[in-house]
C-alpha cells in the first residue's frame, strides 16, 4: 500500500452517503460568481481528492488561492461540484468506497482549513442575528453536505450552530439554551425515519416556536419523512425553509404581542 494510503484509512470511519455526495452537488452558491469555475482545477482536485497523498488536495486549493480563485467559491461552488463527481462515479461503478470515504473527508477536511475565510470558524451564537440550528442525527454518516449548508448560512450573515451528533437529549438541551430560528435536519433516506421523528417530537415539546425542518435529497423525500416524522415543513429548498422559519417567527411574535397587550 502506498505511503500515506494507510495512515488515511481510518478516515474511512466517518463514511459517506452516495445520495449525498450527489445532492451537495446541487446545493445553491450564495453569491454570484465572478468567473466560471475551470475545469483544469476541477480535474485536479478530484484526482487529488482520490489520490493516495493525503496532502494532495489541499496542495490544490492553496494554489487555487494563489491563483485568486475565492474562498467562497472554493467551498460553495468548487467542493460541491467535487461531492457531486465522487456521487456519479460512485453510482458508476468507477470507484470504490474507500476512494469515495476518503474524497469525502478530504473535502470536508477543506472546508475546515478554508475557516474564517468561508464562514465555518465559530459556533457562537449571536443574539443580534437569527440563529439556526444545523445537524443531523446521531450515528448517520453524510454530513459534507450539512457542513456546506453551516458556512453557507453564516456567509449570509446568520449565526449557525452546527451538530453532526444530534440526539433528542442533545436537541431538548441546545433548545433550552438558546432560541433558535429554525432547526434545519438533513435526511438522505428514510432509514432515518425514526432517528427523525423523536427528534421532531423534541420541538413540539417547545410548543413549536422553533420549527424543525427536514431537508431531502428530493422534495418526495422530504415531504414522505415529514408526513412521517411530524416535522414542521420538508423541502429540498433551503431558500424556502428561511422563509418558512421567518414566517413562523412573525407568527410567535404577534401572538406573544397580542398576548401582552391583554
Amino acid at each position: 500500500m502506498p505511503d500515506g494510503q494507510q495512515s488515511d484509512c481510518h478516515e474511512t470511519s466517518v463514511g459517506v452517503s452516495r445520495v449525498a455526495l450527489q445532492v451537495l452537488g446541487r446545493l445553491k452558491p450564495t453569491f454570484e460568481s465572478v468567473r466560471p469555475m475551470m475545469e483544469t482545477y476541477l480535474s485536479q482536485m478530484y484526482d487529488a481528492a482520490c489520490a493516495p497523498d493525503r496532502a494532495a488536495l489541499g496542495e490544490v486549493v492553496r494554489a487555487m488561492r494563489k491563483a485568486r480563485v475565492s474562498p467562497v467559491q472554493i467551498a460553495e461552488e468548487y467542493v460541491p461540484a467535487i461531492a457531486r463527481r465522487l456521487g456519479d462515479a460512485w453510482v458508476d461503478d468507477r470507484i470504490g468506497f474507500l476512494q469515495v470515504s476518503l474524497g469525502s473527508v478530504r473535502l470536508q477536511a477543506v472546508l475546515r482549513d478554508l475557516g474564517r475565510d468561508w464562514g465555518l470558524s465559530t459556533q457562537e451564537i449571536d443574539s443580534d442575528r437569527p440563529s439556526y440550528l444545523v445537524g443531523v442525527p446521531a450515528g448517520f454518516q453524510h454530513t459534507l453536505g450539512v457542513t456546506v449548508l453551516a458556512g453557507q448560512l453564516r456567509h449570509r450573515g446568520f449565526s449557525v450552530h452546527l451538530r453532526l451528533d444530534l440526539t433528542p437529549d442533545i436537541l431538548r438541551q441546545e433548545l433550552e439554551r438558546c432560541i433558535f430560528r429554525g432547526v434545519l435536519l438533513s435526511a438522505y433516506g428514510i432509514q432515518e425515519l425514526e432517528s427523525l421523528r423523536q427528534l421532531a417530537l423534541v420541538g413540539s415539546e417547545f410548543g413549536r416556536r422553533t420549527p424543525v425542518i427536514i431537508g431531502g435529497n428530493s422534495l418526495e423525500l422530504a415531504e414522505t419523512l415529514s408526513q412521517r416524522t411530524a416535522a414542521d415543513f420538508a423541502t429540498c429548498d433551503v431558500g424556502e425553509a428561511l422563509a418558512f422559519c421567518d414566517r413562523r417567527h412573525a407568527e410567535v411574535r404577534s401572538r406573544h404581542s397580542e398576548h401582552k397587550a391583554r
